[in-house]
Formats: structure tokens, C-alpha cells, sequence
């Protein structure tokens, strides 16, 4: 496997929404950013991890250990999501 090259810290954010199962809009909202500079760092992402789709993008991480352990320890979708990597638990489910 080649190098993983570094992933910026907004990748990372990206990268954990995504995880987390947060779609591209969501994710934009989220960040408060376009819907295509998502795409764009999805695009990103994936090239710099070798990965073929955005869940083997999240495989890779996991596997280079790029995510918050409490995100990949996490069951389900998270009420609200902290850039920190935090978990917060509103009490709104969806």
C-alpha cells in the first residue's frame, strides 16, 4: 500500500460526518460550507487515501487510525455532532 498522504484538519471533519453517516448536504450544513466543497473534499480524501468510494475512504481511516476513537466506538448516527469530535446527545432523535 502506498503512503497515506496528510489529511487536513476540515478532511478530517468531512471524513467523521461521513462516518458518522451524515449526508453531503448535512455535512455542509454542518460545516457551513457549499454542498460542492464537500464534494471537492471527498474528492480529496479519497485520492490521498488510495480509497475507491467515501466507505472505503472510512475504512482506510479507520485503519490509519484518522478518526476519533469515540466515533468509531459509537453506535449510530449521533443526535449532533462536535467539530471536536465529541459526542453531544440533545435527546432529538431522528
Amino acid at each position: 500500500m502506498s503512503t497515506v498522504r496528510e489529511l487536513t484538519q476540515r478532511q478530517i471533519q468531512t471524513l467523521c460526518l461521513v462516518a458518522a453517516g451524515f449526508t453531503d448536504k448535512e455535512i455542509a450544513a454542518v460545516l457551513k460550507i457549499k454542498q460542492t466543497t464537500v464534494y471537492t473534499h471527498l474528492i480529496d480524501i479519497r485520492m490521498k487515501l488510495g480509497a475507491v468510494n467515501r466507505t472505503h475512504a472510512v475504512y482506510l481511516a479507520c485503519c490509519f487510525n484518522l478518526l476519533p476513537p469515540r466515533l468509531i466506538e459509537g453506535a449510530g448516527r449521533p443526535r449532533q455532532w462536535r467539530l471536536d469530535g465529541d459526542w453531544k446527545d440533545n435527546g432529538h432523535g431522528r
